[in-house]
């Protein structure tokens, strides 16, 4: 333990030794530091140059302190970060909190408890400020070493100690403070944390035997296991193929050797949490096997969700790299004794206020690690400088003691998202809002096989279905396939040029193009923002299908999509028939370019062309109003920030609000096509619009999206001459 707050104080002449800069900081240490009720206001802060600090240490202890910290950060550093002596280096410091945020807001209900820590930021003086961050926790008594924790108390119980106190963790992890949490989890939390809406079992699943080291084959039903989150980082040499499945099922065949350093330490891991099974992908797959791929895909997320603890290597971007605290050292721990207190340094990676600990993990970029997470139960995860358990009762750490906390506790989720309580409340009601949620976060996760974006949240997807609510259709709600058509994308969206496998009736792997009327079938962000003002505007009533491999029909809106418990009367969440009655604006409104007698779609209305087509699993018919109208590209719409590209036919022109994503200018004809209606400017009465797609259309007669044009006026396209009533088939 460092004694820089002695050595500062001596060199400055005494503890009433401070610049004005530090006093009213100084001052805060004790009001702000540590666990208190959230309370808005800004704190007092402090920003110098470290040449500065250094000449203020004579006359200012706070000013001295804060230099030998920044310098005993800056020679931990790696060879990367290293600096010349005479480089202009800015110390920062202010304060970095956490707290429980409000559903679906950004903000914090005032009250509420939250936890402040000293944050000194620290690198080179430029414009863009190219920093480094160490954070500090306060207590009030010397801080305890985990070690030492683990020796003297020996059952499950937690000693007491100080709420959130920082503690001392060691270079290298103690297992039994690892096997502790997960027992205390199991003892304490198992009706919460064992509880899963993936309920479906597959009949047998490959194991990796953490103690004979080989790969093994059990019913799901007989057996507990760990799982591996990880990211891969390129071709797995050591991965479970056909022609060495034999070998890897021989005692004793899966040495350290012949593994990544990061799946021999899951492994130790695995084993020393008291576990003997542990699912992994790379070797629990057979990877050269399509159907064993697409046969366990599936399954994944009950693999995730059923698993005792998945261990979640959050430290490296490549599995072949060991794991800090496991076969790789971790950095000394900064420990500093104040005057009347102890900062210890938290080991979190660096993350903003508010945001969670694993926010700059390549693993928080990964698809596949999006539903790992989120449906694991119970996570260790094994970060660069520290490990944390996450379930869904509590949130633990090594460096600071979570684990005894009375009364309603601070809970962090790695992600800063409450999206995993969400996904497993069955009171849940914000369906909307949560399946938005799931998009916007998955969107921004990165994919090896971009053919993989469908499987990779297809079990988050089967977690939002409730009760009696239909499912989805290429990750669209087959109960709201009207509102959600009207997705808009936010970025510059390109085409998704590759094709999703999936297993065929016959168990065969078959395959098919993407969908451009889905999310899916384009890269990029999308947003869902049209479907609340949908919810609130009503529907049409369209009536969409799906055609299966046999040519027969399946309705994908026959049923709502809402659980059985709740009350949907005040809105339009109901059956297809009844819509007619109740969607309009106001109420008993009729839709003139809808032919409500004209919706159904008969198995002999499907062409040849279409039933041979490779984008028929992909196809989505229903009966729409359609027209051919004019582009005339005329500059920018300032109102709805999107190009001003006005619409027509003869006399009748008007604007809408294209998607938001660049300066695209479109001249000529196009077909449009009637996909759902918002009800608009309330304030002023509400007014009906309608969504339109602008899309191409192939010598087959399919139809596939480009853009998406919203706020049209209802009563200008009734007023088009050249509207049809036509079956689409969108792919």
């Amino acid at each position: 333990m460092t004694s820089f707050f002695t050595e500062a104080v001596q060199r400055a002449g005494g503890e009433d030794r401070l610049c004005d800069e530090c006093r009213p900081v100084v001052a805060s240490y004790d009001t702000a530091l540590g666990v208190g009720k959230y309370a808005r206001g800004a704190k007092p802060s402090i920003s110098t140059l470290l040449v500065d600090a250094i000449a203020e240490s004579d006359a200012c202890w706070h000013c001295g302190w804060l230099a030998s910290v920044v310098v005993e950060a800056w020679c931990s550093e790696p060879v990367a970060f290293a600096m010349p002596p005479d480089s202009s280096i800015k110390a920062y410091v202010n304060w970095h909190t956490i707290a429980q945020r409000e559903m679906g807001t950004q903000s914090v209900p005032e009250g509420s408890s939250q936890i402040t820590r000293m944050a000194v930021y620290y690198g080179l003086d430029t414009p863009d400020f190219t920093k480094r961050q160490i954070l500090f926790s306060k207590t009030r008594e010397e801080p305890k070493h985990v070690s030492s924790l683990m020796g003297q108390h020996q059952a499950l119980d937690w000693p007491v100690s100080e709420p959130y106190a920082g503690r001392i963790r060691p270079r290298d992890v103690d297992y039994r403070l690892l096997r502790r949490w997960k027992e205390c989890c199991i003892r304490d939390h198992g009706g919460t944390c064992d509880q899963t809406f993936m309920t479906s079992r597959v009949q047998s699943l490959r194991f990796v035997d953490v103690v004979d080291r080989c790969i093994v084959q059990h019913s799901p039903d007989t057996v507990k296991w760990a799982a591996l989150s990880y990211c891969w980082g390129g071709p797995q040499v050591h991965a479970l193929q056909t022609g060495n499945i034999h070998a890897y099922q021989q005692p004793g065949a899966l040495i350290d050797d012949l593994l990544p350093k990061g799946i021999a330490d899951a492994l130790s891991v695995t084993r020393s949490l008291g576990e003997r099974y542990l699912w992994i992908d790379s070797l629990c797959i057979i990877q050269d096997d399509e159907k064993d791929k697409l046969e366990l895909i599936a399954a994944m997320g009950t693999i995730y969700a059923q698993a005792v603890v998945t261990i979640v290597n959050a430290a490296n971007s490549q599995v072949a790299h060991g794991m800090p605290g496991i076969s790789q050292p971790r950095r000394r721990q900064q420990v500093h004794r104040m005057k009347d207190f102890w900062l210890v340094e938290s080991m979190d990676l660096p993350h903003q206020n508010w945001e969670g600990y694993l926010e700059n993990a390549t693993w928080n970029t990964r698809g596949w690690t999006f539903q790992e997470g989120l449906l694991s139960p119970r996570c260790l995860v094994i970060g660069k400088d520290q490990v944390y358990w996450q379930c869904k009762t509590s949130s633990w750490c090594e460096d600071s003691c979570w684990e005894n906390v009375p009364g309603n506790s601070v809970y962090r989720h790695y992600s800063g998202s409450r999206i995993l309580g969400r996904l497993t409340d069955s009171r849940e009601e914000d369906w909307i809002q949560l399946y938005s949620d799931v998009l916007g976060a998955y969107l921004k996760r990165e994919l090896t096989s971009e053919s993989d974006r469908l499987g990779a949240v297809q079990a988050i997807l089967e977690v939002l279905r409730r009760g009696d609510e239909e499912g989805y259709f290429w990750g669209m709600p087959k109960g709201h396939m009207e509102m959600t058509l009207s997705w808009a994308s936010s970025s510059h969206n390109i085409r998704r040029d590759c094709d999703s496998k999936y297993m065929g009736p016959n168990n065969e792997v078959l395959s098919s193009p993407f969908p451009t009327w889905s999310w899916l079938g384009w890269h990029g962000h999308a947003s869902m923002l049209t479907m609340g003002r949908a919810l609130m505007g009503g529907r049409l009533g369209l009536k969409f299908y799906c055609i299966k491999r046999d040519s027969t029909l399946e309705a994908l809106n026959e049923t709502p999509f809402c659980g059985p418990e709740r009350d949907f009367s005040n809105k339009d969440y109901m059956k297809t028939e009844d819509l007619h009655e109740q969607i309009g604006y106001p109420r008993g409104l009729a839709h003139s370019s809808i032919k409500y007698d004209e919706r159904e779609v008969t198995e002999a209305d499907i062409p040849q062309s279409i039933l041979v087509s490779k984008q028929l699993p992909a196809i989505l018919c229903f009966w729409t109003s359609t027209a051919i109208l004019e582009m005339k590209y005329e500059g920018w719409n300032h109102y709805h920030q999107c190009p001003a590209i006005s619409l027509g036919h003869g006399d009748v022109r008007f604007y809408g609000a294209w998607e938001k994503h660049g300066d695209f200018k479109l001249n000529g004809k196009g077909k449009f096509i009637v996909v759902g209606t918002q009800r608009t400017r309330m304030s002023h009465g509400g007014d009906v619009t309608a969504d339109l797609l602008l899309v191409d259309e192939d010598e087959d007669g399919i139809l596939y999206r480009r853009k998406l044009v919203t706020y049209v006026p209802e009563s200008v396209w009734d007023k088009l001459t050249n509207r049809r009533w036509e079956l689409v088939f969108l792919a």
